[in-house]
């Protein structure tokens, strides 16, 4: 699989350390997106494009 981008679910006041490093290291120079980080994430297409639109701008 070849990514364009990821979102990882996790909770705010995240205390296990998720992502791990190497989850990030793997996924590159792709976007990720937290949910702690930038609360509900919504991923659009029409096939060819997309938009990415957050709850709230990452820290």
């Amino acid at each position: 699989m070849k990514p364009l981008t990821a979102v990882i679910s996790l909770g705010e006041d995240n205390r296990y350390g998720h992502p791990s490093p190497q989850t990030l290291d793997r996924l590159g120079r792709r976007p990720v997106f937290r949910t702690g980080l930038h609360g509900d994430v919504q991923i659009t297409t029409n096939g060819h494009k997309l938009w990415i639109k957050t709850q709230r701008t990452g820290h």
